[in-house]
């Protein structure tokens, strides 16, 4: 439920700290994004950027697409699936990968980030 990125960076920073994984997700209007981040990864720097250096817009996306209700329920069963399968020591995590799922196509694509 964070609303910018830098406090996305600041999740991300005590969860290192702490040496858990970090199950992000993001959305806005009909689309939305997950990857997992461990302690070691470069995390969020591989979407955002340096931490720091994002812009501080007037009105986030969310606030201009709103968000509907589907969109949330998409990427919050996705964030749950990966935690279980953190939980459970599956294969097929979302590791150095960005999930991204629009919602007005139907599609969902995975892009590497290594």
């Amino acid at each position: 439920a964070l609303d910018n990125v830098q406090s996305r960076f600041v999740l991300e920073n005590g969860t290192k700290e702490l040496g858990i994984p970090l199950v992000h997700g993001a959305l806005a209007g009909f689309e939305g994004q997950l990857m997992t981040i461990f302690p070691g990864d470069p995390g969020l720097t591989m979407v955002y950027g340096k931490q720091g250096t994002q812009p501080r817009p007037s009105k986030g996306a969310e606030a201009v697409l709103g968000v509907p209700a589907p969109t949330a329920s998409m990427v919050a069963t996705m964030q749950v699936m990966e935690v279980i399968k953190l939980l459970l020591g599956k294969k097929g995590l979302f590791r150095k990968k960005l999930v991204h799922i629009d919602l007005e196509t139907a599609r969902i694509y995975t892009f590497s980030l290594e």
